[in-house]
């Protein structure tokens, strides 16, 4: 019960703010420098406002904030609390519309949060009239000045180098970059694409989406809600024809002496009625049918002329392209594997600049696309692998493969099968049998005719080292790479020996 009445309280005081505004009573706090609430009405205060106007002087002299402060302390002038002017504070009081004799009141409420202020539509203002300080023109003089300051210190953003330049993010949903060679990344995920590859994916897609416009899906809604005004329209038509032939034979009654005066009148009145409610209703309802046909062909010059703007896209200038993908892209992210792009069109927007009208928002849905690709094949995919690296580049792209994940694969760190894929390294002999299993085949001649090849070959297919295999065979390093290299060979019955071992260990 205590909550109802607090919230019927509440209520009562917010519906009542406006009403007070209007009347031009005081809605809480302080008036503003230069005025003061004397007897519940808005007043000149005779000791600040000129002060308040030497403010305007000053500033229209110097055209300078900070100095118009800075004169004011001079000349020992202090706000209403007592404190110094400031640039910040004179800026305020010079915005303030109050001085030309408009007092703007329940323009602002509390945010849902219920910690901050925030500004109500301005539909909802109210502004009264109040005592004037200032001429109107002076004070349009001293805010144009204003803007025009406003206007020149605003920073303009750097502008972009790319297409979608600060739009594409990477899975983990950290803007992507372009540093060096034309190529969007990630730092974090090390997630990248060209900026060709991504620029040309984006276009194809908004080329596709535009071009498949169901127009007929896009006027459904349109042409039932048409139809459904034309039946009731014909419906009125005729109820309208029945008054009228209802009305026209009370007049023959009346003229042939069938009804009395006071009969007739009070029977026409109630027809004559009904006849211009009809008339109103049916000049109603047929401005919307025509509103309707209106929309109708209206869709249909927007998907005729957005059809045409992709088919130019190539050779329209950076600047309207990016305002376009700026207005209609809701998405676009990188993965390792796939590219995701969502737009939200609206028709109105994308023609934006164009010599189509648009008057009505209605006719314009928005239209929702949403896609995932594979990434392109890169550049630098190696058709013909001649090398480890490049048979290892090859196989990873056509298993769909970061290098990330390849590393995890062959336990090893992303570095290594980056140097190895550029050719900038081989791979150790310990890591080979990981690589032959990944690639489903040796990348060695194998050739067991004699015994160096046959040593050779067991190495290669173990990733045994030199040095472990002289271990195993308990004979010095240099020995195996010389039986290896044929400088000198083991007696036969040592050949026969050392082939058992390896038997035994395969």
């Amino acid at each position: 019960m205590a909550e109802w009445e607090r919230e019927e309280i509440s209520s009562r005081v917010s519906s009542s703010i406006p009403i007070r505004a209007k009347l031009g009573k005081p809605l809480g706090g302080q008036a503003i420098f230069g005025y003061s609430w004397r007897n519940k009405q808005y007043v000149i205060n005779e000791s600040e406002a000129p002060i308040r106007k030497l403010i305007y002087e000053i500033f229209l002299r110097t055209l300078r904030k900070k100095t118009t402060a800075e004169e004011l302390n001079k000349l020992g002038y202090r706000t209403r609390k007592g404190a110094r002017f400031s640039d910040t504070t004179v800026t305020r009081l010079l915005r303030d519309t109050t001085a030309k004799g408009e007092r703007i009141a329940n323009y602002t409420k509390t945010a849902e949060d219920g910690k901050r202020t925030v500004l109500k539509p301005q539909s909802e203002w109210t502004i009264t009239k109040c005592p004037q300080i200032i001429s109107e023109q002076t004070w349009n003089k001293a805010n144009s000045i204003l803007d025009e300051q406003e206007r020149k210190s605003t920073r303009n953003g750097r502008k972009s180098a790319y297409l979608l330049s600060g739009i594409v993010k990477c899975s983990c949903s950290k803007k992507m970059y372009v540093k060096s060679n034309k190529i969007y990344h990630c730092r974090d995920c090390r997630v990248k694409i060209t900026v060709g590859d991504i620029d040309a994916i984006f276009c194809d897609f908004l080329s596709d989406c535009i071009s498949h416009i169901d127009l007929a899906k896009l006027v459904e809604n349109s042409i039932n809600l048409l139809v459904r005004k034309q039946a009731l329209f014909k419906e009125m038509i005729n109820e309208k024809i029945a008054l009228e032939k209802t009305r026209q034979k009370h007049m023959e009654m009346r003229m042939a002496g069938e009804i009395t005066r006071e009969d007739f009148v009070g029977s026409l009145h109630p027809l004559n009625t009904q006849v211009a409610h009809l008339e109103d209703f049916l000049q109603k309802l047929q401005s919307e049918m025509d509103l309707e046909v209106r929309q109708i062909r209206l869709l249909e010059d927007q998907v005729k002329e957005a059809k045409i703007l992709v088919k130019n896209w190539p050779v329209l200038d950076f600047d309207r392209k990016r305002s376009i993908i700026e207005t209609i892209t809701k998405l676009v992210s990188i993965s390792e594997k796939d590219v995701r792009i969502e737009f939200s069109v609206n028709l109105n927007n994308l023609l934006r600049g164009q010599d189509i009208q648009y008057n009505d928002s209605r006719a314009s849905p928005g239209l929702l696309f949403d896609r995932k690709f594979r990434k392109r094949t890169p550049h630098k995919y190696p058709e013909n692998p001649a090398t480890i690296g490049e048979h290892i580049r090859k196989k990873r792209i056509d298993s769909g493969l970061t290098q990330a994940e390849l590393a995890k694969i062959l336990d090893v760190s992303t570095d290594c099968v980056t140097y190895w894929e550029n050719n900038r390294s081989k791979p150790q002999i310990t890591y080979y049998p990981r690589i032959h299993l990944f690639l489903g085949f040796c990348t060695t001649t194998i050739n067991e005719t004699n015994f160096r090849e046959r040593l050779r070959t067991y190495r290669w297919k173990n990733g045994i080292s030199c040095k472990d295999m002289a271990r195993l065979l308990k004979v010095d390093t240099s020995t195996v790479r010389a039986w290896e290299k044929g400088l000198n060979m083991p007696s036969q019955k040592r050949i026969d020996a050392i082939d058992a071992l390896l038997q035994q260990q395969h």
